[in-house]
């Protein structure tokens, strides 16, 4: 039988066929309205002995945002349908995790879908550009 991760792949590669992404090495390429585009990034964890995907994208650095606009940003949050809004490594993102055995291909499409698109929603609003 097939690992989870190897299903998982499986479950991701049938979607991103359907939807049309550009699977690249760790990340999805979506495209999005108007020629934009946003990478989600797959890393797969362990959570207490569960197998886990986060998915994240980048929305921009916050050495470019003011102080205020990260406690805004923190603020959509709350009106966040799945995912978060959360800073890595001096990047503002969209993070979303799913524990492996849980995965089907409507959530996987419905996660990496929302998060393209919300953060580049966001990274346009904030930042007037389509770096990710």
């Amino acid at each position: 039988m097939d690992s989870l991760r190897e299903q998982f792949e499986n479950l991701v590669e049938g979607v991103g066929a359907e939807q049309n992404w550009v699977r690249e090495e760790g990340h999805i390429l979506v495209s999005l309205a108007q020629g934009r585009q946003q990478r989600v990034a797959l890393e797969y964890f362990d959570y207490e002995g569960i197998q886990m995907m986060r998915f994240h994208t980048r929305i921009g650095s916050t050495r470019r945002i003011r102080s205020e606009r990260l406690a805004f940003a923190l603020e959509l949050n709350w009106q966040l349908p799945h995912g978060a809004m959360a800073v890595h490594a001096d990047t503002l993102a969209l993070v979303e995790t799913m524990a492996l055995s849980e995965a089907n291909g409507e959530k996987i499409a419905s996660v990496v879908a929302f998060l393209a698109e919300m953060a580049d929603r966001y990274e346009k609003a904030i930042f007037g550009q389509d770096d990710y």
